[in-house]
């Protein structure tokens, strides 16, 4: 499969040389082009690749860049120490080591990078590198008490870290809860596994989500797994989130995002001990 758009990380030595202080270096190139990429010129022009911060209360642009059938972003080699958030909060990380998991860099922070689409100065959508499967949807309730629905995805996160962390090992757990919206008791299962060796600066991280929800013979269950790794595991493309009606760049319908969870780790926390 052709990827849409390409995808690099590249070392400041091979990008510039003579940079005097941190502020002038570059820490990551990323490039997205492609014989797609001219479609997006009439709804996109300029790509920023910007972070959230200060419990996503506070924002700031790190750089950006025309958008001319693809773009290119340099990202700084060094991000403030104040805009960072732990990457193990406490009873989490006591949590996990609890369970069997081997995590180090318990002080560590650390900051991921959005990359958002404006056209004229108004935010259209975010671009994504990203593998997003078709939702598989079995609705037999008419003839029998069945219903079986999943979703699944991958996506590569540009990540800053100011020290060396490491996460390899996988916990599970379940139980059944009553959910009011459902109006049912619901069995829940939930599994969380890390492969992960981040080094200081900037890390490709892969987040890969599959989530289902069965309802068989009156019995509902909902199933969570969630993977992070830093090995790739390709057949990756761009994906623009939100795009502008009329677009046919072969671009994943906003409405899979709108329709189902969008997990990351953090927000699994919950669910675990």
């Amino acid at each position: 499969m052709k990827k849409l758009f390409v995808f690099s990380a590249v070392a400041a030595c091979l990008v510039f040389t003579g940079c005097k202080d941190d502020e002038d270096k570059v820490g990551l190139v990323v490039t997205a082009s492609g014989q797609w990429g001219a479609m997006l010129n009439p709804y996109v022009d300029v790509v920023k690749a910007v972070v959230y911060y200060n419990n996503d209360n506070s924002v700031s642009t790190l750089t950006q860049s025309d958008y001319d059938a693809g773009f290119t972003l340099k990202l700084p080699a060094s991000i403030k120490g104040s805009w960072l958030s732990p990457k193990w909060e406490g009873q989490y990380l006591l949590s996990l080591k609890y369970h069997g998991m081997n995590v180090t860099g318990d002080n560590v922070r650390e900051i991921s990078v959005d990359f958002e689409a404006y056209k004229s100065g108004t935010y259209i959508g975010n671009f994504v590198f990203a593998k997003i499967d078709q939702p598989i949807e079995i609705d037999k309730l008419e003839e029998e008490d069945y219903y079986y629905m999943q979703f699944s995805y991958t996506l590569a996160l540009c990540v800053y870290v100011d020290g060396k962390a490491t996460g390899n090992g996988k916990v599970s757990d379940e139980w059944v809860d009553y959910d009011e919206d459902l109006d049912a008791d619901v069995n829940y299962q939930y599994d969380l596994s890390y492969d992960f060796s981040l080094e200081k600066g900037w890390n490709t991280v892969y987040l890969s989500v599959f989530t289902s929800l069965t309802f068989e013979d009156e019995v509902i269950t909902e199933t969570l797994s969630v993977g992070e790794t830093t090995i790739d595991p390709g057949d990756l493309r761009w994906n623009l989130l939100d795009p502008p009606q009329g677009t046919q760049a072969n671009l994943i319908n906003a409405h899979l995002f709108k329709t189902q969870y969008l997990f990351t780790p953090k927000l699994i926390h919950k669910y675990f001990w």
